[in-house]
């Protein structure tokens, strides 16, 4: 988890200059999922519990900026489904099925 945590630092001191780029956001609440996976992996539940609650925050952020951006959107839903909060994944999926009906999000680059 080194290597995660000098990124999530990296991608957080970016911030510092723009606190709007999405890309940054996108990629910092990634990270922060990704970490939340590999603690409740090692058994620290709250301490998982607190990153995906911190991926959502960053998710929710760049979405305040660019409201339809889709893989940032499916994004969130993949947060909140790992969260347990069912019912807001499935209207995040909906919204950005209604944005772009074709996006696929196991091919990069779209």
């Amino acid at each position: 988890m080194g290597r995660m945590k000098e990124s999530i630092e990296a991608l957080q001191n970016s911030l510092k200059y723009n606190d709007k780029d999405t890309e940054t956001l996108r990629l910092l609440g990634v990270a922060s999922g990704i970490t939340g996976m590999q603690l409740q992996s090692k058994g620290l539940f709250a301490e998982s519990a607190e990153q995906n609650r911190r991926a959502i925050d960053y998710f929710v952020k760049a979405l305040d900026v660019t409201p339809n951006n889709v893989p940032i959107l499916y994004n969130l839903e993949v947060a909140y489904r790992v969260t347990g909060q069912i019912e807001k994944a499935m209207e995040t999926n909906a919204k950005w099925k209604e944005i772009n009906p074709e996006y696929n999000p196991q091919k990069e680059n779209q």
